[in-house]
């Protein structure tokens, strides 16, 4: 899979992407809609200036449920903007800028220059899989991990999420965790969990499967090399300032 490509989640996992979508959000198959960007090499502090405008135009005009995400383990210069709906109808609306048609214009021709590309992808969220975190607050960064599963194997995968590794994560306290999977967009084999993460403290720390043994933890990993073909493990940023 083309690294440049994706996002959640997810959250998901579902990445799920407000200020706390991607870690919290308990929508059992709703979409996610997420727009992955990548800026030109040096220009993502300008990326994010323009979102904040926009962001600010578009919270004026009433709209909110849009997370900005930036990656800062995995793709350099990349960026997800996160937002949920209950049906194609909700995620398929037209966009309404909030800005006069003259900033808009003005505003597209400024984050057109500096965009190398972008791609949209629709994911089905999994609320039934989710661990909801204690902390109301938006996550300050998410583990991401992109699984391509072998042709044929996803109600297998979910059923092993199910009945496995979530019940694993909650026992191991993890904080926050969720689930989805590429409907359009991207290879339909690609699921996308992410895990929150409150402090690069975290990162230093046991991890939330620590308390299984050594064999019981492989046995685990085992179950799931099983049916992967690929995968890959990513770390962004929550960007609380251009989300809205």
């Amino acid at each position: 899979m083309n690294t440049k490509k994706m996002l959640l989640v997810l959250v998901a996992s579902g990445l799920a992407f407000s200020g706390t979508a991607v870690a919290q959000e308990d929508n059992s198959h709703g979409l996610m809609n997420v727009r992955t960007t990548t800026v030109k090499p040096g220009k993502a502090p300008e990326y994010i200036e323009l979102m904040g405008q926009l962001a600010a135009a578009r919270k004026a005009a009433g709209h909110s449920g849009v997370s900005i995400y930036q990656v800062v383990r995995g793709p350099v210069g990349t960026f997800y903007s996160v937002s949920f709906g209950e049906s194609y109808a909700d995620i398929g609306e037209p966009f309404d800028s909030g800005m006069s048609d003259g900033d808009w214009q003005r505003w597209v021709g400024r984050v057109t220059d500096i965009i190398d590309h972008a791609v949209v992808t629709i994911l089905q969220t999994h609320g039934e899989l989710a661990i909801t975190p204690e902390s109301d607050s938006p996550p300050a960064m998410l583990q991401l991990r992109f699984s391509t599963m072998r042709a044929g194997t996803g109600a297998d995968h979910h059923e092993w999420l199910a009945e496995s590794l979530v019940p694993a994560f909650r026992e191991g306290n993890a904080k926050g965790y969720n689930v989805s999977n590429v409907l359009m967009g991207d290879e339909a084999g690609i699921w996308v969990s992410s895990l929150r993460i409150d402090s690069w403290a975290d990162l230093d720390g046991p991890g939330p499967l620590a308390h299984m043994s050594d064999r019981a933890r492989d046995n685990l990993l085992e179950e799931y090399g099983k049916r992967v073909d690929s995968a890959r493990v990513e770390l962004v940023r929550f960007l609380p300032e251009v989300s809205y």
